[in-house]
């Protein structure tokens, strides 16, 4: 892997609750090195190491509060922040919470002390336990911590001697010289999973996980604890190649979220299930424009002339004249417009659609789906219905308030909606559709392309700036044209939780978002600002231009 230079720096300014006289701390990290040791030190050492340090200072116990500032500076960019901290200790059991900028208080972390042992949780790691084995002896702390991660098994070394600690990491046997000087305030962003794409590290495309992650991870934080939302998971795209993996807060109260985390997907389930119907036509199996009442016509329009005039087309286009759903129409499905008439966003058409390909290929449609997408792009953690392997494992939907709600899972499959999956996984997909990965040149082009011309309240009139040179729906994916670049984006929203993803054809980036929280959508183009990409969309985002 090609070495690249990381600089970071954290300034604390923290002053102990009852008038304790004001903390002074600086923390320098210096690093050449190269992705791995990168992953490692930010887990490692701000994530756990410091904990167990104050906990060997304060044995008779570490409860309290602090407050002052924290100022971080990576590549240059210098953050301030006023913090708060408050751990509690009960037996022993650590736990704490870290506020920023007077948001709500976020959870930072959970321990376990053992005589002289301290085991964390998926807060670190990678989303495994670290254990700290620590001696005292004098006034000088000794020992070692142990973390086990698919980047490798790495061993820290701590030594306080006078408050100062000197300790050096090793990983797979690269040695590296640290200094650190002890602090009350403990972890920056505190209950983070990193993860680094299945590709090879030569593979990373133009920046890497580690250029990309300062300042990121902190002010992701800081974007849930002022949104109240509980966690996202990202994964991020350039050149053709998955450079970026995160998964930032809580999946459920007291557990960390991973990149393991399960998410619904909600409506990013249109776009996969699009792709099945894609690559059916591509193998001949079916025409996009055939007509679907000769394998399926819904009971409620058997009566209606107009189910003659249903085509995969005008399903995957949105252009089937029904509406979202026909519990919005008394439980009974009907024809809101002519099929083929006008745009009408419609759950029902991609049902509809499904239960055609299910019926003429006589193959339940979930088998389709696993057979022709899941597995030939080894997407092993995405399912349309319920598994054991869901168990632990699925991030918990919160209201606007963050009140927790029960998941919705389907026992059985549904076209458009409640698929379960990773940002990784989903990733997976993302490149294939750059790639045009098993589907004819022919089919692929009008997957992009507009089927139906779709453009919002600000651009629909006259062309205003800002607005893109076209706008509408293809197959599966809404569809923006803009400075002759070809973007291909899609939302979701159920209860308790939104997602967004979007591409870009042309240049091959492209961003996975997904968050259990009402509120999620909040902070869609703050993270999209955070990557740095396609600013062209993102300002047509912003806008309410695209």
């Amino acid at each position: 892997m090609r070495a690249h230079g990381w600089r970071f720096a954290l300034d604390c300014a923290l002053a102990r609750n009852k008038g304790e006289q004001m903390k002074q701390i600086r923390h320098f990290l210096l690093q050449e090195a190269d992705l791995r040791p990168l992953l490692t030190i930010l887990t490692i050492v701000i994530g756990a190491l410091v904990t167990p340090l104050v906990l060997a200072a304060h044995p008779a116990g570490i409860a309290g509060e602090w407050a002052g500032a924290i100022e971080v500076s990576e590549y240059g960019k210098q953050t301030r922040y006023a913090g708060r901290i408050k751990l509690e200790q009960n037996g022993a059991i650590v736990s704490g919470s870290l506020g920023l900028d007077d948001k709500r208080p976020q959870p930072i972390l959970h321990g376990r002390l053992n005589g002289s042992k301290l085991t964390f949780g998926a807060a670190i790691c990678g989303g495994l336990e670290m254990e700290f084995h620590l001696r005292v002896t004098g006034d000088e702390l000794s020992g070692y911590g142990l973390c086990s991660t698919d980047l490798g098994r790495v061993v820290a070394k701590v030594q306080l001697s006078n408050q100062e600690v000197k300790f050096g990491a090793g990983s797979q046997g690269a040695g590296m010289n640290r200094r650190l000087a002890m602090a009350g305030l403990v972890t920056g962003v505190l209950a983070t999973s990193l993860g680094i794409s299945d590709a090879a590290p030569g593979q990373l495309g133009a920046r890497n996980a580690g250029q990309i992650r300062p300042p990121f991870t902190l002010e992701v934080h800081r974007l849930l604890a002022e949104n109240a939302i509980p966690s996202v998971s990202i994964a991020h795209i350039e050149e053709g190649k998955l450079v970026f993996i995160g998964a930032y807060g809580l999946q459920a109260p007291g557990v960390s979220a991973t990149t393991r985390t399960l998410y619904n997907i909600a409506s990013l389930s249109k776009p996969m299930s699009a792709e099945v119907i894609l690559r059916l036509a591509s193998k001949g199996k079916l025409t996009l424009d055939e007509p679907m009442y000769l394998y399926w016509t819904d009971p409620d329009i058997a009566n209606d002339e107009r189910r003659k005039l249903l085509t995969p087309r005008l399903a995957l286009s949105h252009q089937t004249g029904f509406p979202n759903w026909r519990r919005q129409t008394g439980r009974v499905l009907i024809f809101k417009h002519n099929p083929g008439e006008t745009y009408g966003y419609s759950g029902e058409g991609y049902e509809y659609v499904a239960r055609f390909a299910q019926q003429k290929m006589a193959t339940d449609f979930e088998s389709l789906a696993q057979h022709l997408v899941l597995d030939p792009l080894g997407m092993t953690e995405t399912a349309y219905t319920r598994r054991p392997w869901f168990d632990g494992r699925i991030a918990l939907p919160t209201d606007a308030v963050g009140k927790t709600l029960e998941p919705e899972i389907a026992d059985k499959w549904t076209a458009s909606d409640l698929v379960y999956t990773t940002p990784n996984d989903y990733a997976k997909f993302v490149l294939s559709v750059m790639r045009g990965r098993d589907l004819t040149p022919a089919i692929s082009k009008e997957r992009s392309r507009i089927q139906i011309a779709e453009k919002s309240a600000l651009c629909s009139s006259a062309k205003v700036e800002g607005c893109p040179d076209a706008a509408g729906f293809g197959l599966g994916w809404e569809v923006f044209i803009i400075a002759d670049e070809t973007y291909l984006t899609h939302d979701g929203s159920d209860d308790g939780v939104a997602t967004f993803v979007y591409i870009n054809l042309t240049r091959k980036t492209g961003t996975v978002i997904f968050t259990n929280s009402s509120n999620g959508q909040k902070i869609v183009l703050p993270i999209l600002d955070l990557l740095g990409k396609d600013q062209a969309f993102v300002e047509c985002l912003r806008r309410n231009a695209c």
